[in-house]
C-alpha cells in the first residue's frame, strides 16, 4: 500500500512511496495497462485508448479536469473494499488545503479505497511488489445505473432479470461503438416527449414493440433495460428536480414527475413564477456563475442539455449537457478552486449533493412504479393511466439544419445483444 495515502490528511514525512520506472513486458497486460495510462496522463491530448475501462476513463479525465484547473491531481489504481467484496479499480485523488482527498464517482457508499500505485504523467508512486502490480486490472465497479435499477427492482423483478438489464448499461453508453447514440435514449438535446415515447414503447415488449425498436426475439431484459436506462436519465439530464425542489421547498418533499403533474399547485408555479434562468446563481465564496444565455422558449419547460455524437449535432439555445447533468456523486468540477467562474449551475460543495441526492431518489422511486405499470400492461407506464406531458412542461419541437424535426428521425434499433442493430 502507498503509505502517503493511509488518510485524507497530508503526507506525513518519511512516508514519501518509492518513486519507480514502469515498462511495458510481454504477457503482462496490467504493465501495459498502467503504462498507457501514464502516458495518456503526460500528453492531455491524446484520445483515450478503447481498452480502457469506465472507471480508468473516468479516473483520467477527472485528473484532466482538475489539473486544468490547477489542481494537483493523480490517478490512483488500486482495491476497492465494499460490501464483502474486492476489486481491482481506478480513481483520482486531489489535494485540497494540505490534504488528498478522494474522488471517485462509481463508488458511492461506505468502502475503504486501498491504493497500490499514484500515477500523474511524469512520476509513479508504489511500494507495492512488482507481481502485486502485474495482477491488477482496473475494472468499472457497480454504475449508478445499476445501483438505482437494483434499489427499484429488487422487489419486482428476479435478481437474475436485474442483472441482465444492468449489463444494458453498458452497450447503450458504449462510447466506441458507432452508430450507438440516439439522443432520445437518454433524453438529451430536450427531447423530452420524444425520449418518453421510445421508452414507453421499449417497455411495451413482447416479443416487439409497436416502433420495432428492438429487433423481434430479443430478450424482455434488453428492452426493459433501455427503457430503464432512460428514465434515470431523464432525473440526472433534466431539470426537474431543481424546478420540483423550488416549489415543494424541501428535498424530501418532491414528488416524481408522474405525481407532480396532477399536482395543480405545481403547474401553476411553473407557469406563473418558474424561470429556468434562475438555476444559475451565485454562491458567497465563489466566483461569479457564468450563466448560460437559455433561449427564451425555453424559459419555464423541462429542458435537458445538448449533446452530438455519431449524426447527431447540438441543439443550439440550451447548455452543453457537461454543463448541465449531473449523473455522479462528485465531480471534478465541483473540486475546481473557488476563484474559477462556474458554468454549471450547481458544481458547488452541497449545492452537487443536495441535486445528486434528490434525483437518486427521485429515479428509484419512479422506476419502480414504472416497471410495475409495464407490468400490468399500462402502454403508458412513464406518467401511467394514459397520462400526457402537460404543455407548460413540454420542450419546443427541434428543427435540425436539414429542416427535418428530431422526432421524424428514425429510432436506432436495439439487436439481441444490446448492441445497434439497424435504423429503423
Amino acid at each position: 500500500m502507498c503509505h502517503v495515502l493511509q488518510s485524507s490528511g497530508a503526507p506525513e514525512p518519511g512516508l514519501t512511496p518509492q518513486l519507480i520506472s514502469l515498462r511495458r513486458r510481454r504477457g503482462s497486460p496490467s504493465r501495459g495497462v498502467l503504462d498507457d495510462i501514464q502516458a495518456t496522463l503526460h500528453d492531455p491530448v491524446l484520445d483515450l485508448p478503447s481498452s480502457f475501462t469506465p472507471c480508468v476513463r473516468t479516473a483520467i479525465a477527472s485528473q484532466r479536469a482538475l489539473a486544468a484547473y490547477g489542481v494537483q491531481a493523480l490517478v490512483v489504481v488500486g482495491r476497492v473494499h465494499q460490501a464483502g467484496r474486492v476489486r481491482d479499480h481506478a480513481w483520482t485523488l486531489h489535494e485540497r488545503q494540505g490534504r488528498w482527498r478522494t474522488l471517485d464517482p462509481h463508488v458511492m457508499s461506505a468502502a475503504r479505497h486501498e491504493a497500490l500505485v499514484l500515477l500523474d504523467g511524469r512520476n509513479t508512486w508504489t511500494d507495492a511488489p512488482s507481481h502485486e502490480l502485474a495482477r491488477l486490472r482496473p475494472r468499472f465497479f457497480l454504475t449508478m445505473h445499476c445501483q438505482i435499477n437494483d434499489a427499484a427492482l429488487k422487489k419486482v423483478l428476479d435478481a437474475s432479470i436485474i442483472d441482465d438489464i444492468n449489463h444494458v448499461n453498458g452497450r447503450v453508453d458504449d462510447p466506441f461503438s458507432h452508430p450507438n447514440y440516439d439522443p432520445r435514449e437518454h433524453f438529451d438535446n430536450s427531447l423530452i416527449e420524444e425520449s418518453i415515447a421510445l421508452l414507453e414503447d421499449r417497455l411495451s415488449w413482447q416479443g416487439d414493440t409497436r416502433l420495432h425498436t428492438v429487433v423481434t426475439g430479443a430478450s424482455q431484459s434488453i428492452a426493459y433495460g433501455l427503457g430503464c436506462h432512460a428514465v434515470a436519465d431523464f432525473y440526472s439530464h433534466s431539470n426537474y428536480a431543481p424546478m420540483a425542489l423550488a416549489y415543494y421547498g424541501k428535498s424530501t418533499d418532491v414528488l416524481p414527475i408522474d405525481q407532480a403533474i396532477k399536482d395543480a399547485g405545481f403547474l401553476t408555479f411553473v407557469e406563473t413564477t418558474w424561470d429556468n434562468r434562475s438555476l444559475w446563481k451565485d454562491y458567497s465564496g465563489f466566483s461569479t456563475t457564468q450563466a448560460f444565455p437559455l433561449g427564451t422558449e425555453f424559459a419555464k419547460c423541462l429542458f435537458t442539455g445538448a449533446y452530438s455524437a455519431d449524426s447527431w449535432a447540438l441543439r443550439p439555445r440550451i447548455p452543453h449537457h457537461n454543463d448541465f447533468a449531473i449523473d455522479q456523486p462528485d465531480s471534478a468540477l465541483v473540486q475546481a478552486p473557488a476563484i474559477l467562474r462556474r458554468k454549471h449551475p450547481f458544481a458547488f460543495p452541497g449545492v452537487w449533493k443536495q441535486q445528486y441526492d434528490l434525483r437518486y431518489r427521485l429515479a428509484i422511486a419512479h422506476l419502480r412504479t414504472v416497471v410495475k405499470r409495464a407490468i400490468d400492461h399500462d402502454p403508458t407506464p412513464f406518467l401511467g393511466n394514459g397520462n400526457t406531458l402537460p404543455d407548460v412542461l413540454k420542450p419546443p419541437p427541434w428543427t435540425l439544419a436539414n429542416n427535418t424535426l428530431a422526432n421524424a428521425v428514425p429510432y436506432l434499433v436495439r439487436g439481441t445483444d444490446g448492441h445497434p442493430s439497424v435504423i429503423a
